[in-house]
């Protein structure tokens, strides 16, 4: 976006904040001054309504606004809340390219996320349009932070690492090279052998003890080393103490204990 564009919205937010400041200067004069305060001139032209009615019907208006609006209300709160709290622990904070945002329509912001609250947190209190955010299921169906979550607009996502579950029995695992297994279009970590529909993948074997592979596992599905992160996709259900699954490159020292 060019450096025009930047400047008017430069001059929108200067133009709004005047409005502001003007509508706040007449409502205080309305108060000040008898002779033109609204509600004096409405209570002296019909006797019969009291002041406290008035004070009622503005109370009861004030809650259904709030009401209704709660989630842009709390929003604001919230952005305000954060916004202090980041001129605590940073002295500045430099936004690069803030004048790229449109003012409408869709937008998608995306991060490094190098920290779970901060890069979102940042986000909300520099940039001038709502964000709606992905949040995890697992969190969204947490109280507090869930409930947090729904008032501010977030999105949950299912992620595969939520639906894990632990496996009956314990596991050993050795690896195999050069293993032919049916060619999957889907997968680029093989050696394509075209002349007779197979791919030639390394694998490793994976015995257990009291395991349950036949009933707990699916051709395709993964299961994770105790431990770490890494994923292994299930190739081939042998029996309920033996499966094959796809080797990982990340993987690189095999546990040589059981792992339960």
């Amino acid at each position: 976006m060019s450096d025009d564009s930047t400047i008017n919205n430069r001059m929108m937010s200067e133009l709004d904040f005047a409005r502001t400041q003007l509508a706040i200067f007449f409502v205080v004069l309305l108060l000040a001054v008898d002779a033109i305060n609204p509600v004096k001139i409405f209570l002296h032209v019909f006797p019969q309504i009291a002041p406290w009615h008035v004070a009622v019907l503005c109370v009861a208006l004030t809650l259904y606004v709030f009401v209704s609006e709660m989630k842009d209300l709390l929003y604001f709160a919230v952005k305000l809340f954060f916004h202090s709290i980041l001129s605590i622990f940073f002295k500045s904070v430099e936004v690069v390219g803030l004048g790229n945002i449109p003012s409408y329509g869709p937008v998608i912001f995306t991060s490094n996320h190098a920290n779970q609250f901060v890069d979102g947190v940042s986000i909300m209190s520099t940039c001038r349009r709502k964000i709606s955010y992905l949040v995890a299921e697992k969190s969204w169906n947490r109280r507090i932070i869930g409930d947090l979550a729904w008032a501010m607009g977030a999105v949950p996502v299912r992620r595969a690492q939520d639906s894990a579950k632990r496996g009956s029995g314990s596991i050993m695992l050795s690896r195999e090279k050069n293993k032919e297994q049916p060619e999957d279009p889907s997968s680029d970590d093989a050696t394509d052998d075209t002349s007779n529909g197979q791919k030639t993948v390394n694998t490793i074997s994976v015995s257990g003890e009291g395991t349950k592979f036949q009933s707990e596992l699916k051709p395709n599905d993964k299961i994770r080393v105790q431990n770490t992160s890494v994923g292994l996709k299930v190739l081939n259900i042998v029996s309920d103490t033996l499966i094959e699954v796809e080797d990982n490159s990340d993987l690189t020292d095999l546990p040589s204990d059981p792992l339960g």
